[in-house]
């Protein structure tokens, strides 16, 4: 899905692009990984409030559940 796919990118570069104006002591590869993981756990959160069942697979659960996975590719 390309709207998941686009939702990842844009939640892992709100949490990376800050990082640069910090100039940590860490290469642009680790500061990246630990933005998606920041994303992956505040995701988590979020699918933690929505009931993942609602007559079927709820839908918002489900996007969410996609964008989690697509942050795992990027």
């Amino acid at each position: 899905m390309k709207e998941t796919k686009l939702k990842a990118r844009e939640i892992v570069n709100s949490i990376y692009q800050p990082l640069g104006y910090l100039r940590c002591m860490v290469s642009n590869n680790e500061m990246w990984e630990w933005a998606k993981e920041r994303a992956k756990e505040q995701i988590s959160l979020l699918k933690s409030q929505i009931p993942m069942y609602a007559g079927g697979l709820n839908s918002k659960w489900d996007f969410w559940n996609a964008v989690e996975q697509e942050i795992d590719k990027l």
